[in-house]
């Protein structure tokens, strides 16, 4: 059988009654509701982790990053209450990454 990019998670998801929507660099993307995201954590054998994207944004400074980061409705998935930081940060001529962690409650 020939390597296919997401091979078995993308066959996982599939098999869940979900639609992939891109395969990229071992990530398999597909668009659910709250539902699927339990659905996806509990069924998937696969698969690391499953991420929740809520937004997207281009950024070349760490000012495009804070302002990009604060436009999303966080309001939407986390607690009034709840905190979050950047727990690590680089930057290499305009590239940067950041990792966010949440706060252990």
């Amino acid at each position: 059988m020939p390597f296919r990019p997401g091979g078995s998670h993308e066959k996982e998801i599939l098999d869940l009654g979900y639609e992939v929507s891109q395969v990229e660099d071992g990530r398999v993307t597909f668009i659910g509701d709250a539902e699927a995201i339990c659905r996806a954590n509990i069924f998937l054998r696969t698969t690391e982790r499953v991420l929740l994207k809520v937004g997207s944004f281009h950024a070349e400074t760490f000012e495009d990053l804070f302002q990009g980061t604060r436009a999303i409705p966080w309001e939407e998935y986390l607690p009034k209450d709840a905190k979050f930081w950047v727990a690590k940060a680089s930057s290499i001529r305009v590239s940067f990454s950041a990792r966010l962690t949440s706060s252990p409650s």
